[in-house]
């Protein structure tokens, strides 16, 4: 399906959106999102400027529950500066079309803690904030997802894969990414294909943490891989870890496994947020460890605190990663080139979905025509599916949640003697269920 055509600016072009209201579909014009128009036997035409006549009027706030602190907080900047682009792009789409309605956004700090997240979730509601961007994680999804629910609010995570999140019943919870259903899949064969049929998991000990270990375990040992040892470790809210006692236990794991397999079968998968890079500077202790592939995923994929202050580290032992692969078509490249001419780096994949959550939460509320969290939850999965933002369709499924797609790897590599960053090395295919390397590793 064509996305219609291109323009320099993100503002211009045209939005449909199928909201089925019995027979009727509503479209609504917003910018670069050239959609082609569901079927029906009846439509109307809804647009900018009728926002007002709807009961819109002034500025409308969304909440963004982002995580500039903690553990993911690589990630949670670059989250916040794609959320102010796309408020920017909304706005002047408004403008554009003559309309008074404008966006703005509150961002709050949610320390990658599910317990801060709950109170940032309170005060923006008291503020009568109907609608957010996040949070980020699943552990602080789980901790807020009752008091949404209970207060009609509507969460729209751009990063959120927690699996067993995935069984809702009328939740205003909306994930703009896949479940990690899929990346267990995608970790497991990334890891089966490279050779390593014997594996050491140290993971987080939290919502995304266990459930992801889990299915990947499940999913490699069905493959035919076998888990040597599965080591957790609590995350802190101070941010200071100590993982002498993981790494002594990892070590002495792996060469019971070298003497047993041979050193080419065993490998490490991490299933960690920044933290990982605490892992790294700290295997200089353990050299035994050094010497062996490591795996990552999402959690670590592009974290910019992996590759600046362990990149020597990962890129010894690879640090191969996944991470859903949003679709790359002329949004995503224009969206892409604005971000570097404002911010000075590359966008990772959740800023490509924390800017498309910004998107659907405002025509979401533009498609109803009142600042409801009640109302926007019963329409949201109808208009985000007529959306093709910067990082493709949507395509939520029932309960909310994006359907299984491919997963970028990437793995950090250096630059020169003393620069490292990420590259994006390979890509698992959802349907074939393969990898495929574009670079050497």
């Amino acid at each position: 399906m064509s996305e219609g055509k291109k323009s320099s600016k993100m503002a211009i072009g045209t939005f449909v959106v199928g909201l089925l209201i019995g027979l009727v579909v509503m479209y609504a014009a917003a910018p670069s999102l050239g959609l082609a128009a569901s079927s029906s036997s009846s439509t109307m035409t809804v647009t900018a400027t009728g926002a007002a006549a709807s009961g819109l009027s002034g500025t409308i706030t969304i909440g963004d529950l982002v995580a500039l602190t903690g553990d993911l907080s690589a990630y949670g900047q670059r989250s916040k500066n794609a959320v102010d682009m796309a408020i920017a792009d909304i706005n002047t789409w408004l403008a554009s079309s003559g309309s008074s309605v404008q966006f703005a956004v509150t961002h709050e700090d949610t320390a990658t803690d599910p317990a801060t997240c709950l109170q940032k979730l309170q005060t923006l509601a008291a503020q009568g904030i109907q609608v957010y961007v996040g949070p980020m994680t699943s552990a602080e999804v789980r901790n807020v997802l009752s008091y949404a629910d209970t207060n009609q609010l509507v969460l729209i995570s751009q990063s959120s894969t927690a699996q067993d999140l995935g069984n809702r019943t009328n939740s205003f919870l909306f994930r703009l990414v896949p479940t990690d259903d899929a990346q267990s899949k995608a970790v497991a064969r990334t890891v089966y294909s490279y050779g390593v049929q014997d594996t050491i998991v140290i993971a987080r000990h939290d919502t995304w943490g266990d459930g992801l270990s889990a299915a990947f375990e499940a999913r490699y040992t069905s493959l035919g891989g076998n888990i040597i040892d599965t080591i957790q470790y609590t995350p802190v809210s101070s941010g200071t870890y100590d993982f002498s006692a993981q790494l002594t236990q990892m070590q002495s794991d792996y060469n019971t496994a070298v003497a047993k397999y041979g050193a080419g079968k065993v490998g490490v998968v991490a299933f960690s947020f920044d933290e990982l890079s605490v892992i790294y500077q700290q295997l200089s202790s353990y050299p035994a460890l050094t010497k062996t592939p490591w795996f990552g995923s999402d959690g670590t994929a592009e974290s910019s605190t992996v590759a600046t202050t362990s990149g020597m580290a990962a890129s010894e032992v690879k640090s191969l990663s996944t991470i859903y692969a949003p679709t790359r078509g002329d949004k995503y490249a224009a969206f892409t080139s604005a971000y570097e001419a404002k911010y000075g780096g590359a966008p990772d994949a959740y800023a490509y979905s924390a800017y498309d959550a910004a998107w659907v939460a405002a025509l979401s509320i533009l498609a109803v025509g009142k600042n409801s969290g009640a109302a926007v939850q019963k329409v949201l999965i109808s208009v985000a599916n007529n959306y093709y933002g910067v990082a493709g369709w949507p395509d939520l499924n029932a309960n909310g949640d994006r359907t299984i797609a491919d997963y970028d790897i990437w793995e950090v590599q250096a630059v020169n003697a003393t620069s490292y960053q990420w590259v994006n090395v390979g890509t698992w295919s959802a349907s074939s269920d393969s990898v495929a390397y574009t670079m050497s590793t």
